[in-house]
């Protein structure tokens, strides 16, 4: 759920989807929105909520505005803006209880994979971001987590012509699930003809 607009709304928001979804898996985003200090309240005040995580509370650089929130309430999940070296310090120093790669800006499939395996040694668990990435960045994702072990990977259901017209191979998710793509490589085929015509 995208939150970052003030704790009062962001709770509101929140308490709002849990009431409607008491069962459900319930991560709050607000994408750097917040100073630690606003975040640590936004912890406390979020705290009733049963959320899965809180990700990106302050910003993806802000690595001692992570730490200050160590001891948060809620688990903290964050990474979809770090890139190779950056995951380093948060895992070692277990400033997140989530890690949240993404295959199309970390380095690729072997680092995403590696910080998945280096956060499961620091009891990290790991959930790999894909956002409005394409279908092939989500097929990768897939294949991780599948191999790694993930609470869970990111689906985009909005509109998104490089998920659902760049290439085929990946079911739509049933019940909370999604089916790892099957065939060489990724398991996705491209369309040709869509890479070409917007290649101009």
């Amino acid at each position: 759920m995208k939150i970052g607009f003030g704790i009062r709304e962001d709770h509101l928001t929140l308490e709002r989807v849990r009431r409607r979804w008491p069962d459900g898996v319930l991560v709050g985003d607000a994408n750097g929105a917040y100073d630690a200090n606003v975040a640590a309240k936004a912890c406390e005040a979020f705290a009733d909520l049963d959320l899965a995580w809180f990700e990106e509370p302050v910003l993806s650089d802000d690595i001692e505005g992570y730490a200050r929130l160590k001891k948060s309430p809620v688990k903290i999940g964050a990474g979809e803006s770090w890139y190779v070296g950056d995951f380093r310090d948060p895992v070692e120093r277990r400033l997140v209880q989530v890690v949240e790669p993404s295959v199309s800006r970390c380095g690729g499939v072997g680092v995403q994979i590696d910080v998945a395996r280096r956060a499961a040694r620091k009891a990290i668990s790991f959930s790999p971001m894909v956002g409005m990435n394409s279908v092939l960045s989500l097929a990768a994702s897939i294949h991780a987590a599948s191999v790694c072990g993930s609470v869970g990977v990111e689906y985009n259901p909005f509109p998104n012509p490089l998920q659902t017209d760049l290439g085929d191979g990946i079911a739509n998710p049933s019940g909370g699930s999604i089916e790892v793509p099957r065939g060489p490589g990724l398991g996705v085929v491209i369309d040709r003809r869509f890479v070409k015509t917007h290649s101009r």
